[in-house]
């Protein structure tokens, strides 16, 4: 029964993994099988998330989560009238999928050529200066070099689904995905770190968030946003650097 056990569980790692070598040690061991049975998932989990470059997959996943967010920012803006559909508008957003597509596929230069691209034509169109902030940055983080990453994690298109608005969504949903993330950091640590380097865009847009010379506003919001940052990188950082000694 034990042995059955373990095999499916051991089904949770990837084929390339020693499964057999794997479940002999575990049937040699003898130990209960409840308290193998957490280590198990979790390193299935863990081999399946994880890899090599955490750092630079997670800037190259950054950069996927910018050219979304602020994509479907724009489009919500323009399906609410608020932002006019023009050519220009039209040239960012195939320029940003463009940009989503090679990041996925791991294409490095057609990502940085598409996003900067992006960028330019946002910057000279003016209409929508907070997304032309995400296209930026977006265009700074694939500018490192590095090898070949592909970015195929399903749970980070997701995450750019959501708006990153407090009166919109409500502040509890938010909080309880930002913990959700750091949690998660347990199995993937690049998701947190990803998201703590697309974040610190919010820097950029400080200033736009404040009207007239309010200091203390703007130490408040430097403060807060600097808050989410630290979290998301702090966590990231620390787990990618436990797993690293493994």
């Amino acid at each position: 029964m034990s042995e059955q056990l373990y095999a499916g569980l051991l089904r949770l790692y990837p084929a390339g993994h020693p499964r057999d070598e794997m479940l002999d040690v575990l049937l040699t061991a003898g130990r209960p099988v409840w308290r193998e049975i957490p280590a198990l998932v979790l390193g299935g989990l863990r081999a399946r998330c994880g890899g090599e470059y955490r750092w630079l997959y997670a800037a190259r996943a950054a950069a996927l989560l910018l050219l979304i967010f602020s994509a479907l920012s724009s489009a919500r803006q323009v399906a609410s009238g608020w932002l006019p559909l023009s050519t220009m508008q039209i040239l960012v957003f195939a320029g940003a999928t463009l940009a989503v597509g090679s990041i996925i596929a791991g294409l490095r230069v057609p990502a940085v050529l598409a996003a900067v691209t992006t960028f330019v034509i946002g910057a000279a169109d003016a209409a929508d200066w907070r997304a032309v902030t995400g296209y930026s940055l977006a265009a700074v983080l694939l500018l490192i070099p590095g090898p070949r990453t592909p970015v195929h994690n399903p749970l980070l298109p997701v995450l750019a689904l959501v708006p990153v608005d407090a009166v919109a969504l409500g502040a509890e949903p938010l909080l309880l995905l930002g913990v959700l993330i750091l949690v998660w950091a347990v199995v993937d640590e690049r998701v947190a770190l990803a998201v703590g380097l697309a974040f610190c865009v919010a820097f950029l847009q400080v200033i736009g968030d404040l009207t007239g010379n309010d200091a203390r506003g703007l130490f408040l919001l430097a403060v807060t946003r600097l808050g989410f940052v630290t979290a998301f990188l702090l966590v990231g950082g620390l787990a990618a650097q436990r797993r690293s000694r493994v």
